[in-house]
């Protein structure tokens, strides 16, 4: 590997690590980390391909929570379409959160759906960029209640450029959304 990708690659994980110590000043709907180890930049050979997407936390509160979610189907279609020189690509998927507050209550049900529209170039020399947004459906439910569904309509842009070449998955990825701000955390006491 050259100086000049050695000097890019270090440059792309600057900017991650800034990034990652802001503050978001929009909701986003997608979950910290999620992208992590994910070539947002790159697309994906013609195909219909579809994945499962576990996530789980805990926080050692008290009472502590424990949150889970898995989307059953995360469907991606990659037609063999060129738009203004980048791969078309869409993708949809229906999230499945489980939230339990040990010794209070248990919330579980379908999350806000979604479907995405996405652009990704192949910009040479192992470099790869990519547009794509995405509307998420509102639903009501009783994770509306806790704030982890939302009963309105929401939209998200994802930016990314993915380097992959010399052995090497480096990429940067950008979220934007319009999701709601991020609410007061909701205290639960057990009875």
């Amino acid at each position: 590997m050259n100086f000049k990708n050695v000097f890019i690659a270090a440059a792309i994980c600057a900017a991650s690590s800034i990034t990652l110590q802001t503050e978001a000043q929009a909701g986003s709907e997608i979950l910290p980390g999620i992208s992590t180890g994910i070539a947002l930049g790159a697309p994906l050979p013609p195909g219909v391909y579809v994945l499962q997407l576990p996530s789980c936390g805990y926080t050692n509160s008290k009472p502590g929570v424990s949150v889970g979610a898995i989307v059953p189907a995360w469907v991606i279609w990659s037609p063999p379409w060129d738009v203004l020189g980048g791969r078309l690509m869409f993708d949809t998927a229906s999230p499945i959160p489980s939230i339990a507050v040990h010794g209070v209550r248990n919330w579980t049900g379908m999350a806000n759906p979604m479907i995405d529209a996405q652009l990704k170039w192949s910009l040479g020399g192992g470099w790869f960029g990519g547009v794509q947004t995405a509307v998420y459906f509102p639903v009501k439910n009783e994770l509306t209640q806790i704030n982890a569904a939302r009963d309105f309509a929401s939209f998200q842009t994802i930016v990314a450029v993915s380097y992959l070449a010399d052995g090497y998955n480096l990429s940067a990825t950008f979220f934007y959304g319009t999701g709601q701000e991020p609410a007061t955390p909701a205290r639960f006491t057990a009875a």
